[in-house]
């Protein structure tokens, strides 16, 4: 379990594998999930392809913990996603011209939910 929304920053890296839905690929319906590294630090998700890319490239996205609306994380329903281990965050952000709207991302005015 993992509380957001602490003032307390945290001070070591994590890192490892995770499978992620924010790269939205509409493959009949549903989205496709992609196998990522990812790096945790502070209060941002920081993601790649591979671990070397980690050193050598700029991440393919971040998720920043501080626009995280979830104040609590735990596993999620398996009428949501029945892959194991499955949890979920929405952050709230500005919207971007570039955004558009997914199973996964509705735009309202001038926010993007994810």
């Amino acid at each position: 379990q993992y509380l957001i929304g602490s003032d307390k920053v945290l001070l070591m890296q994590l890192n490892g594998f995770l499978s992620l839905q924010t790269m939205f690929d509409d493959v009949s319906g549903f989205g496709a999930w992609h196998r990522r590294w990812c790096v945790l630090s502070g209060n941002c998700i920081s993601y790649w392809t591979y671990p070397d890319d980690e050193k050598s490239k700029t991440p393919l996205g971040r998720i920043n913990l501080a626009n995280c609306t979830s104040r609590k994380i735990d596993p999620a329903n398996r009428e949501f996603c029945a892959r194991p281990h499955t949890f979920e965050l929405i952050t709230v952000r500005p919207q971007r011209e570039d955004d558009r709207e997914t199973l996964v991302s509705q735009c309202k005015n001038t926010l993007c939910v994810t």
